[in-house]
C-alpha cells in the first residue's frame, strides 16, 4: 500500500484527529489536515493531485509545530513511516479539546495547483532515449 493510501486509511479511522507522518526529513500531513495546518500556521500547501493537498514540516521543527497544534487544542496522531517495511508505526497520540473541521478547497484556486503542467519524467526519459538512439543510428548510417 502506498504512503498516501496508508495515511488516508488511518485518517478514515481517526476523522477527529490530525494525522501526521514522519517520512524522511519531513513530517507530512495530507488532505484536510494539510489545509488546517496551512490555515492555522501559514505552512505552504501543495496539491499532490486534484483534491489532495499536503504540507511538510521539517523534522527539526516538528516539536515546535506539535506544541502549536496542542496550544490550539487539536487532537493529533504522530506516525513514523518505515521505508523498508512500508509500515506506519504510531509514535505519539495527543487528545485535545477541539474537533477537526472540514475545510473545503477548490484546487484550481490553490496557488500551487497545476492542472495540465504536470511533467512526466518517465515520458521525458523515453523521448530522450529515442532521440539518442536515432542520432546513433544516423551517425552509423553516414559512416
Amino acid at each position: 500500500m502506498k504512503f498516501l493510501k496508508r495515511i488516508e486509511k488511518i485518517k478514515s479511522e481517526n476523522e477527529d484527529k490530525i494525522v501526521l507522518a514522519r517520512c524522511g526529513l519531513f513530517v507530512v500531513a495530507v488532505g484536510n489536515d494539510a489545509r488546517i495546518l496551512s490555515k492555522e500556521f501559514g505552512l505552504k500547501k501543495t496539491c499532490m493531485k486534484r483534491g489532495v493537498c499536503k504540507v511538510g514540516i521539517p523534522a527539526s521543527y516538528a516539536l515546535k509545530y506539535l506544541k502549536l497544534i496542542e496550544d490550539k487544542g487539536y487532537s493529533y496522531l504522530l506516525y513514523d513511516y518505515d521505508k523498508n517495511t512500508k509500515e506506519m508505526i504510531e509514535k505519539y497520540r495527543y487528545i485535545g479539546t477541539n474537533k477537526v473541521e472540514e475545510i473545503s478547497i477548490d484546487c484550481p484556486s490553490c496557488e500551487n495547483y497545476k492542472e495540465q503542467d504536470v511533467i512526466d519524467i518517465f515520458e521525458l526519459l523515453r523521448r530522450k532515449k529515442e532521440k539518442n538512439k536515432k542520432e546513433v543510428n544516423g551517425e552509423k548510417e553516414n559512416e
